[in-house]
């Protein structure tokens, strides 16, 4: 059997080839991020901050952003902590990193070993 226009075939075959992969692409979820969480955001976090201790008032606003993030250690959530701890009378501009750094390591320990 001869083929009577390569160019057409050559296209066709090119044409399957990236619908194939176009359809492939579009179920491939690629690598997903997963985060530390925790099951009791709110008393995880009040314990953390008590044990640096902390004042209430800052206590209260961290434990409450976590929950809100649903005790989940996001990248957005430690960008929203690390503005509370910097609009906090309580905690002076040079001690802020080490309370943050400390902070995010106590709620990394309490998340469980298996990951969401």
């Amino acid at each position: 059997m001869k083929i009577k226009d390569p160019v057409i075939s050559a296209l066709s075959l090119l044409v399957l080839i990236s619908l194939t992969g176009a359809i492939a692409g579009c179920f491939w979820k690629g690598d997903e991020v997963k985060f530390s969480k925790v099951s009791d955001p709110e008393g995880v976090s009040t314990a953390c901050t008590q044990k640096q201790g902390l004042d209430q008032d800052l206590t209260a606003k961290l434990s409450r952003a976590f929950k809100n993030n649903d005790g989940e250690i996001t990248d957005e959530f430690k960008l929203e902590a690390s503005s509370i701890v910097s609009e906090a009378d309580s905690v002076p501009a040079a001690g802020r990193n080490a309370v943050l750094k400390e902070y995010f390591s106590c709620l990394a320990g309490s998340a469980p070993a298996e990951k969401k």
